[in-house]
């Protein structure tokens, strides 16, 4: 399997991953976003949005469980094929 050769990552780097993925596009996209949608709305989008990719980031774990499959990659050849 060509999955078994990636090095799991442990739950520091795990965060690190997750805290660089989305730091930087919030500090971009947030100021304008809350300029363009107010103060009300925007706020509500947000929680939206981040319960929709908790869901999806939780799937994606249980997933990758269930197939003993533990990157993004490895999961969809698995899933889809080459």
């Amino acid at each position: 399997n060509e999955t078994d050769h990636i090095k799991k990552m442990n739950a520091f780097e795990t965060y690190i991953a997750i805290i660089k993925g989305y730091v930087g596009p919030i500090l971009l996209f947030c100021t304008k976003a809350f300029a363009n949608g107010g103060y009300v709305w925007s706020p509500c989008v947000m929680l939206l949005s981040g319960a929709f990719t908790t869901i999806c980031a939780l799937k994606l774990v249980k997933l990758g469980n269930k197939l003993n499959c533990y990157s993004y990659g490895g999961i969809v050849r698995t899933i889809l094929g080459k």
